[in-house]
């Protein structure tokens, strides 16, 4: 028998019906890519229970914030955010955040003709849980198959794939592993 659209195993309905009755949702738009908005924004709807779902860029920050339906409870996590305009910087800064408990959710890459900055970092922490020690380590190339390389080379010793993104300045992937972790 054929597959159609009516008869696909996952239709896009069904996963979207079956989230709404677990999850309750919140769109937040940041008007501007200010660090201390969007922290700000995304501390207010965790204090609510919600939990950072994803973000997407196109003039405006465009945030999805998540809690299980009828939460009732208080806040779960809290966020920070990291921008950087250099590769350098921005592998600085995460390592000081890991090390302080932070752990990456997302990692955005931006393309604006004049961005305020070119890398932007959503950083997650759980409260009252304290985060096991990890190692951080940013891969940046400006080509596809540099990159590739490199994650191989990070995935040899023992590092795992967090995040990535590109801009038209090149690619960036966080790879981190437990510390201590070192390759047979």
């Amino acid at each position: 028998a054929q597959s159609t659209p009516e008869t696909s195993v996952n239709p896009p309905s069904a996963s979207a019906a079956a989230h709404a009755s677990f999850a309750e949702d919140y769109l937040i738009l940041i008007p501007k890519l200010k660090k201390e908005e969007i922290s700000l924004l995304l501390n207010d709807a965790a204090k609510k229970g919600y939990r950072f779902a994803g973000a997407a860029l196109g003039g405006h920050m465009f945030t999805v914030m998540s809690r299980p339906k009828g939460w009732s409870g208080g806040a779960r996590y809290e966020y920070s955010i990291i921008t950087a305009n250099r590769g350098s910087t921005l592998d600085k800064e995460l390592t000081a955040a890991y090390q302080d408990g932070w752990r990456l959710r997302e990692l955005i890459g931006i393309d604006f003709t004049r961005p305020p900055f070119l890398h932007l970092a959503v950083l997650e922490k759980e409260i009252g849980k304290p985060a096991g020690a990890e190692e951080v380590r940013l891969v940046h190339a400006q080509m596809p198959n540099t990159l590739e390389k490199g994650l191989q080379q990070a995935a040899s010793e023992g590092f795992r794939f967090a995040g990535i993104s590109n801009n038209l300045w090149g690619h960036s992937a966080v790879m981190t592993r437990p510390a201590g972790v070192k390759p047979e």
